[in-house]
């Protein structure tokens, strides 16, 4: 009985060692390889090259803020570079944890998007499953232009009080409920597809 005990003392032991190792490891290292160890995984899932200007900065808290200067993301196989001048970004740890993308905070400087035309008339398939269905709070951009295949187009700043996007994969489309306001004027909730 006794050495039982003391496997399962020298576990627990062993248990707290590595999560403290973790932590300190969190709140340690240098915004430099964080942020450059998370841009890497998020080009890699998202099969896509991402760069900024190097004084990017992370938080170091339960809800992390994300800050990014100079923001380019490109397409991997050419179909779109979006790029953005300046970007915050702050995740809600706990609901990530459990599988959900809980975003309090999403605010976008002035944002250019390129896409270019592809076999599939300039349309995106939507895909199968999104690892997590993101709700968003707060989103605020402050200019968006989009050139799609020359045609070129112009959002006014907004803001997004929230917003959550659902896959409707029989009609190829992705849901989305908001309450956005637009160049200043205020719309009631809706749901769009």
């Amino acid at each position: 009985m006794k050495n039982i005990k003391r496997i399962i003392v020298g576990l627990l032991l062993v248990i707290a060692t590595l999560l403290v190792a973790l932590t300190g490891t969190y709140l340690l290292v240098g915004n430099e390889t964080l942020v450059a160890l998370l841009a890497k995984q998020l080009g890699e899932a998202s099969n896509t090259h991402i760069t900024y200007r190097q004084d990017a900065t992370i938080t170091r808290t339960l809800a992390p803020t994300l800050s990014i200067n100079e923001l380019l993301i490109q397409d991997k196989k050419g179909k779109f570079q979006v790029s953005i001048n300046s970007l915050q970004l702050q995740v809600s740890l706990p609901p990530f944890l459990q599988g959900k993308l809980d975003v309090p905070l999403l605010d976008l400087g002035d944002t250019q998007v390129q896409i270019k035309a592809d076999g599939n008339g300039g349309k995106f398939n939507i895909p199968d499953s999104l690892p997590l269905r993101p709700i968003l709070h707060h989103v605020k951009i402050s200019n968006i232009s989009i050139d799609s295949a020359g045609s070129k187009y112009t959002l006014p700043p907004f803001h997004v009080h929230e917003l959550s996007l659902t896959p409707d994969l029989g009609a190829e489309k992705i849901i989305s409920t908001l309450q956005v306001e637009l160049g200043g004027l205020a719309g009631a909730p809706s749901e769009t597809a």
